[in-house]
């Protein structure tokens, strides 16, 4: 007994021809689903630039560290800002860096 026929000329054309532009554009969306998508935009903005904000203060506290290790007017701004800290949490963190 065989197997189905495929028919490979018809399998070939519907793989190659290209969709139609109909094919391309998204379903009517509901005002919730707009409302949504909207939403999850802002909140991937938001995220990013948090990311952005995140990184800048990273690469701004490694050059001040390096700055702080040659130069003494920046290791004494470094043990000045070191004194403005209030939470334990964040003294400990810098506990180990030197005074000025």
């Amino acid at each position: 007994m065989a197997g189905p026929t495929v028919d490979f000329a018809v399998m070939v054309r519907f793989i190659t021809t290209p969709a139609t532009p109909t094919a391309q554009r998204p379903a009517p969306r509901t005002p919730a689903q707009q409302e949504a998508a909207a939403e999850l935009k802002a909140a991937r903005t938001a995220e990013a630039a948090r990311r952005l904000d995140t990184r800048r203060k990273v690469v701004l506290g490694g050059a001040l560290l390096a700055l702080a290790e040659r130069d003494a007017a920046a290791a004494a701004m470094l043990a000045r800002l070191k004194q403005m800290l209030t939470r334990p949490a964040d003294r400990k963190l810098f506990a180990d860096l030197p005074d000025g």
